[in-house]
């Protein structure tokens, strides 16, 4: 789903009512702004939808029939709100039914759990109008056309259904309309009178629509396509222009994915500020279609969606980043495929600054699973940056490899967000886990802000290089590799951080490096290839001091010294005392004997006298 969000740049006390009103809308549920959800966990597995129009009373006359698996309870409830129902049969008996807030409950007494059975709903009346906050729709009366937008829960308010985007089922659609109008629906046109179209694959409720006016239909084929255009005859000239490329789009698509899968491709126009994905009947606002502004990049986000969303659906609208944040990323990919790598990198920024100055200025910050707003930057802008990020951390290869597998297992069905923690574990490339890129970049709100500061080394072979991590939203650490680039000479040295490095940091959220870099610094760039959504400060710090040098060898002691060392001879100093074998110092060859043995000498001789003298 595309639409036009040109906010206001409104005054500092505007941008807190913004915000205030959003948290009242999340407080109210935007889910649930109609009445809840039948209660009956009930399998739809297919509509058949007779309609009636007249747009001058603007009165839907209407037969539904309903094909379903029962749950086994006592009543089969449907949603419908509103409209005057006149008759109900269950497998062609009459049925007793009861209204209640936005339901419809039939008696289904002994039908048993996983029973199929048909319930045929015969109502009529003037649709009440389905109010969201991006609108009201329902069923759209006009002067010159009459069309259906269910988005998000608005499919109970003209037909009865059960209104959950998980519940898909084949659909068709057999539309009377005024003479000279035409009517158009998803699937395959087997009739004009009245307009009959059969989808043969499971749809989800709230694409479900039809669209019928005094259009003027063009056709064309591209590739074996066959695509036509129901648009206003003065629309055509300015809808060409954002057209023109649907062929090369298509093959491109096709060569990513597989053929089309649908028997056409429809571009119904309805007044709206943007379009909706319905498959093989995409709805196209006449805001874009009758703009002087060429809109390719709506186009291609539609086009993605025959695969995401169309082909795999969103399990809960928790998870609709799964749809509008890939298709909103086929935008960056398609920019890529006509202007190359600086093309994906440079789009990929813009997607990322927008959602950071929208956030900053009339979002707030919330996750892009379960978020407070589904149709907004936050989910179409950080969530096509959060798929960019994931290819990233796979590669190319990798990441085709995840789509081809998310497409091959949940096509014709659902898939929830925790569905991709094991197609990305499977891919040999991934840089981290899985679990830990859904922690840290959908279920939490914001990017990382990151402190880089590097010193030089004293040397000039390298740098030394600390990471921090100052977000204040979310609680979870980044640990998404984070390359950084060693700029100078005319020369770059890459270094990533890996998330090992981050992981086995002890402090969360920090990272340390000592980086050989062959060349001189003049400047550290933080993701050079704008893989990851961030903003960063960069701190040059100066180089650390050489270490100094090293104090001279102390002079050996004599009295340390070992019985075999030798004093080195000094200046003006008396020769060394000669040792004998037995380590006896001797006088023989001294010139002059110690103290000491001229004193023992005496007293000896002194000694000897004395004996000699005594009687």
């Amino acid at each position: 789903m595309s639409f036009f969000i040109r906010p206001p740049r409104p005054r500092a006390a505007l941008q807190t009512l913004w915000r205030a009103g959003l948290k009242t809308l999340a407080a109210l549920s935007l889910v649930t702004a109609v009445a809840a959800p039948a209660a009956a966990e009930i399998d739809v597995t297919h509509y058949r939808l007779s309609l009636d129009i007249d747009p001058t009373a603007q009165l839907l006359t209407a037969s539904a029939e309903v094909t379903l698996v029962h749950d086994g309870a006592p009543q089969i409830v449907l949603d419908l709100v509103g409209l005057d129902v006149a008759a109900v049969t269950l497998d062609g008996a009459t049925a007793t039914f009861s209204r209640g807030d936005g339901t419809l409950a039939i008696d289904a007494p002994g039908v048993t759990d996983g029973t199929s059975v048909t319930v045929v709903v015969d109502y009529s009346g003037t649709p009440e109008p389905y109010v969201e906050v991006w609108g009201s729709w329902g069923i759209k009366w006009e002067a010159n056309r009459v069309f259906s937008v269910n988005v998000t829960h608005g499919a109970r308010y003209w037909f009865p259904s059960h209104d959950q985007v998980w519940d898909k089922a084949t659909a068709e659609f057999l539309i009377t309309v005024p003479p000279g109008w035409s009517a158009t629906a998803p699937g395959e046109q087997l009739g004009t009178d009245p307009w009959h179209y059969s989808a043969d694959w499971p749809i989800t409720p709230y694409l479900i629509a039809f669209y019928a006016g005094t259009y003027t239909v063009t056709q064309e084929t591209h590739g074996g396509v066959d695509v036509n255009y129901w648009l206003h005859p003065t629309d055509w000239t300015k809808a060409s222009a954002t057209f023109d490329e649907i062929g090369e789009m298509l093959a491109w698509l096709e060569s990513r994915y597989g053929a089309y899968p649908y028997p056409k491709l429809a571009w119904a126009e309805i007044n709206l500020g943007g379009a909706v994905e319905v498959p093989s009947c995409v709805a196209i606002g006449t805001q874009v279609v009758g703009s002087t502004e060429v809109k390719k990049d709506v186009v291609v986000h539609e086009l993605a969606h025959t695969w995401f969303q169309g082909q795999v659906t969103i399990a809960s609208w928790d998870d609709i980043w799964l749809s509008e944040g890939m298709a909103a990323y086929h935008e960056v990919l398609w920019e890529e495929h006509k202007g190359g790598p600086e093309a994906l990198q440079e789009t990929a920024y813009s997607y990322g600054l927008a959602y950071r100055s929208i956030a900053d200025l009339l979002e707030g910050y919330f996750p892009i699973y379960a978020p407070l707003q589904y149709f907004g930057y936050t989910v179409y802008k950080k969530g096509a940056h959060v798929w960019h990020s994931l290819r990233g951390i796979l590669g190319d290869a990798g990441f085709q490899a995840m789509l081809t597998d998310y497409l091959a297992l949940y096509s014709g069905s659902v898939a929830a967000t925790e569905d991709l923690i094991p197609l990305i574990d499977a891919q040999p490339s991934a840089a981290m886990p899985g679990a830990q890129f859904i922690d840290e970049w959908i279920m939490q709100a914001g990017f990382p802000i990151y402190r880089v500061e590097w010193r030089p080394r004293w040397d000039g072979t390298g740098a030394e290089v600390t990471l921090s991590q100052t977000q204040t939203e979310g609680d979870t650490p980044y640990m998404i590799p984070l390359t950084l680039a060693f700029r100078g000479e005319g020369q770059e040295t890459r270094h990533t951080v890996t998330y090992e490095d981050w992981s086995g940091a002890m402090q969360p959220g920090s990272a340390a490096a000592d980086v050989d870099v062959p060349h001189a610094i003049e400047e550290v760039v933080v993701d050079p290839d704008r893989w990851v959504l961030h903003e960063a400060e960069i701190v040059g710090l100066p180089a650390v001091e050489p270490p100094p040098e090293p104090d001279p060898e102390p002079e050996p002691s004599p009295e340390l010294a070992g019985p075999d060392a030798a004093p080195e001879p000094q200046p003006n100093a008396a020769p060394p005392t000669p040792v004998d074998e037995e380590g006896c110092a001797s006088s023989t060859g001294s010139p002059s004997a110690p103290l000491g043995w001229v004193v023992l000498l005496l007293i000896v001789v002194a000694g000897n006298r004395r004996r000699r003298a005594l009687p």
